[in-house]
């Protein structure tokens, strides 16, 4: 079975599956407003969507942090054959760290 065919097939065993496919990749109806509304609802705690521009490596950033710890999620919503190559991925995590310094 190809794997368009795998994808349609667990879309349609499960409807968590199906409704995360449909997701836009980004804004607040979009991949990354579903994860800050999770993670609001799992840690009671704000959070909100950065911009598209100077995002300092993160998508979202909880307002206000609740301890010494501020977090930060840089979300994405790759398919299948979608690459993420290592070397992008380190990028984001130094761009993270430089732009939102422990303090």
């Amino acid at each position: 079975m190809d794997k368009q065919k795998q994808k349609r097939k667990a879309a349609d065993q499960n409807p968590l599956i199906a409704a995360l496919l449909k997701l836009k990749a980004t804004g607040s109806e979009g991949f990354e407003g579903f994860v800050r509304d999770l993670l609001e609802a799992l840690t009671g705690q704000r959070f909100r969507l950065m911009k598209s521009t100077h995002q300092g490596g993160v998508d979202v950033l909880q307002d206000g942090p609740a301890n010494r710890f501020t977090l930060g999620i840089e979300g994405k919503k790759y398919g299948e054959d979608s690459p993420l190559p290592l070397d992008d991925l380190k990028k984001k995590i130094v761009d993270a760290a430089d732009s939102h310094p422990v303090t």
